[in-house]
């Protein structure tokens, strides 16, 4: 079998994902609430970096196949990136605001 892309392997989970009955939106929710556990943890002084970085790229996981399935393009998601952080940019040399 030849090496599938990430947008191969996105697009492929999410075509799965369409046909299990299960929103996809339930499986973002559960990722956000594992990390979301996770730098709670390093006030505890039981942090484990490697279960951030996991849970994270799970919650980016999840939510890249949520926009494939909304039909959200890649040009777009990178275009509201881009936005986003040149606002927070934009806010934090103009007021600060972090």
């Amino acid at each position: 079998m030849a090496e599938l892309s990430l947008k191969d392997l996105i697009k492929a989970v999410s075509n799965m994902d369409s046909n299990s009955g299960v929103s996809q939106s339930i499986y973002v929710i559960e990722e956000c609430s594992e990390l979301i556990k996770e730098p709670m943890k390093k006030e505890r002084r039981k942090e484990n970096k490697t279960n951030i970085i996991n849970e994270a790229c799970d919650v980016l996981t999840t939510v890249f196949v949520l926009l494939d399935q909304y039909g959200v393009s890649e040009a777009y998601i990178k275009e509201q990136i881009s936005f986003k952080c040149k606002r927070a940019l934009d806010r934090y040399a103009n007021d600060g605001e972090v």
